[in-house]
């Protein structure tokens, strides 16, 4: 209750107070359009609740930028050429040598130890030619022999082939002869035998076989009466 004068003291002073600005506009209103009360207090009550918000700063992240990796060509290894071996010429066989008597006119040597022909004309050599003689067999083999060749032969068949340009030399456990390489005639064309062998290794009967070209040339050369040497067959060469 001690409190009770001093409310009534504030009572008084509010409504004291309230009069005065009721009476201010009343007499304000005299001279100047009556505002409405309500919309003031309408507006002041926006004015304080509108919160004026200040914008926070926008932060754009600046994204850091990755460091490129730079790559480093890794040099590539220049590949090492290996040298091909050069290829080894095949050595030009070493002819018999020719014997003192048979220097003068036409001569002929023929190696069996290599399977090769060689054709001279006073000591010249001429022609090399690959030759393939007797097997190293019985009755088959090409025995060594001097002398001169024979006649003029020609075509002949033996073995059930047919052979070319045939020159006679002597008799040995039958006729050899020097000739044109083995044929068979297939519907009128000349199909020739082993002429692989030529140059490489003993493939006859006895004879000296030539091939079909050179034995062409021999004939036209005239080898009739010229010197010949056959030397030995190397047995243990061509088994």
């Amino acid at each position: 209750m001690g409190d009770s004068p001093r409310a009534l003291i504030r009572l008084v002073l509010l409504l004291a107070v309230a009069l005065v600005v009721v009476h201010g506009a009343a007499l304000a209103s005299d001279s100047q359009p009556r505002a409405s009360p309500t919309v003031e207090l309408v507006l002041a009550d926006s004015v304080a609740a509108t919160a004026t918000a200040t914008p926070r700063p926008t932060f754009t992240a600046t994204a850091t930028p990755t460091a490129t990796a730079t790559m480093t060509a890794t040099p590539t290894s220049t590949p090492t050429v290996t040298p091909t071996s050069t290829p080894t010429r095949t050595a030009t066989p070493t002819p018999t040598p020719l014997p003192t008597k048979a220097r003068g006119g036409k001569a002929v040597i023929i190696d069996q130890a290599i399977q090769m022909m060689y054709v001279y004309e006073d000591g010249a050599l001429v022609r090399t030619i690959p030759v393939s003689t007797g097997r190293p067999e019985k009755d088959m083999m090409t025995p060594g022999w001097e002398g001169r060749i024979g006649y003029y032969v020609g075509t002949f068949s033996s073995f059930g082939t047919t052979q070319d340009e045939a020159w006679y030399l002597f008799q040995s456990d039958g006729g050899i002869l020097i000739h044109g390489a083995p044929y068979l005639l297939e519907e009128g064309v000349k199909v020739y035998q082993e002429l692989e062998a030529l140059g490489k290794y003993p493939s006859s009967h006895g004879c000296i076989r030539l091939p079909p070209e050179d034995a062409v040339w021999f004939t036209k050369w005239g080898p009739e009466g010229a010197y010949i040497l056959i030397t030995p067959l190397p047995r243990d060469k061509f088994h």
